[in-house]
């Protein structure tokens, strides 16, 4: 049986003139398509109309009161942090905030304790000493004394009655019997001197070491820190570069490891750049609007402006200036210490002003250039501007129209320059 051949695929065959026309309509029509989008993403309009200064600032809700918790005053000059309560935890009072580690100051005590143990043991064996010695001393003035009055008796004969020498003999015998019972006295008097001042050296010890020791107790008991407010728990900040505060830290006397923000003094603490710094003044309104709730706004003024400017690392090398924001109502259930706000602040309005895009515009020589499409730079009398436009008083722009078509003016103005710099 024969196989039959297949049936050749259908083609046709097209001339060189109809290859080519599809394929310069489909280059036509991409370069027609990227010149438009070109056009559309490298041109703007100036707009006319109602323009009011927004500047925005970086700010956190903050409290001019709070309650503060700090490294306690110990025999050490830093503390270890052992427990904390979490940051942003609701506590009242009585809830234990922070605790520090104690070993140190236990052993201290421990230490005092033994200490004191042993003095006292001392104090009282010296003590028992001291009344021994006394009752021999006593003892022995009471012999030199009762030998005295043998001596009186003895010397008490009158000398006719018995040789001069006997007599002389007894008259010596008496005043050494006076000379022993001064010296027997006087031993006494100053051994009981001598062991009353050990003593009494060992007691102003032994009060020393209790109150060392009550001290020590005192301290051992504040490193355990309570609340005495009811409120939220805020972390503070420590080291460098600065961060929150951790179990673990070593922290030095007297730093604050927490806070306890007053919800009741609550105010926003914003900055602002140096470059921006003219444009805000006291009293002007702000819209507060929380990172965490951007639905949600709040209502403030503007109520100092410092004039110290602070470095922030964080925000590059630029000076940064506090403004604090006094809120005109509080929510509670919202606003929590620390939280961030995104700070509007308006400032003057400025009606049928031109508008126009910053991205197209030029700052040049303490002014702005726009460049109009198929026509040269012009210089603008700028009135203000922002991050997005550069506003202008339409009578100082004569040549400035609404609906104007502009390109980008920094690469033609830039190569102009360039090209009259390298003419001269």
């Amino acid at each position: 049986m024969e196989k039959s051949s297949p049936t050749p695929a259908r083609t046709e065959r097209l001339s060189p003139g109809r290859r080519f026309v599809p394929g310069v309509v489909l280059s036509l029509v991409c370069c027609l398509s990227a010149c438009t989008v070109k056009s559309n993403r490298h041109e703007a309009r100036v707009k006319k109309g109602d323009w009011q200064r927004i500047v925005l600032l970086n700010g956190s809700l903050q409290a001019f009161k709070s309650e503060e918790f700090k490294v306690p005053q110990t025999s050490t000059w830093r503390q270890q942090i052992k427990w904390l309560a979490r940051e942003g935890d609701d506590v009242k009072p009585g809830d234990v905030v922070v605790i520090f580690d104690p070993a140190n100051l236990a052993a201290e005590i421990e230490a005092n304790k033994e200490a004191l143990k042993n003095r006292s043991i001392e104090m009282a064996q010296k003590e028992a000493d001291f009344r021994h010695q006394q009752l021999e001393l006593e003892v022995e003035r009471k012999s030199a004394e009762n030998d005295l009055q043998q001596r009186e008796i003895d010397a008490s004969v009158p000398e006719e009655l018995q040789s001069k020498y006997e007599y002389e003999q007894k008259q010596l015998e008496k005043r050494k019997s006076v000379f022993s019972l001064d010296s027997a006295e006087t031993k006494k008097k100053v051994n009981s001197m001598e062991i009353r001042t050990q003593i009494d050296i060992m007691r102003i010890e032994i009060g020393d070491l209790r109150r060392k020791l009550i001290t020590s107790q005192s301290m051992l008991d504040s490193l355990v820190i309570k609340a005495q407010t009811a409120g939220t728990v805020v972390y503070g900040e420590a080291g460098y570069p600065r961060r929150k505060i951790q179990i673990g830290d070593t922290v030095f006397t007297g730093r604050t490891v927490a806070t306890i923000p007053d919800s009741s003094s609550f105010f926003v603490q914003g900055w602002i750049s140096e470059t921006h710094m003219k444009k805000i003044s006291v009293g002007q309104k702000v819209d507060l609007i929380p990172d965490a709730f951007p639905d949600r706004q709040y209502q403030g003024r503007i109520k100092s402006v410092f004039t110290n400017a602070e470095p922030s690392v964080q925000w590059g090398k630029a000076h940064y200036f506090r403004v604090d924001i006094e809120l005109e109502k509080l929510d509670p259930r919202i606003m929590k210490p620390g939280m961030s706000m995104c700070c509007k602040v308006y400032g003057d309005r400025c009606r049928d002003a031109l508008q126009i895009p910053l991205e197209m515009t030029l700052f040049n020589r303490g002014s702005f250039w726009i460049k109009p499409i198929g026509r040269e730079a012009i210089k603008l009398q700028a009135l203000d501007y922002d991050e997005f436009v550069v506003v202008a008083r339409a009578e100082k722009n004569r040549t400035v129209s609404p609906g104007m078509r502009l390109e980008p003016a920094r690469d033609i103005i830039m190569n102009k320059e360039s090209r009259d710099g390298e003419e001269k």
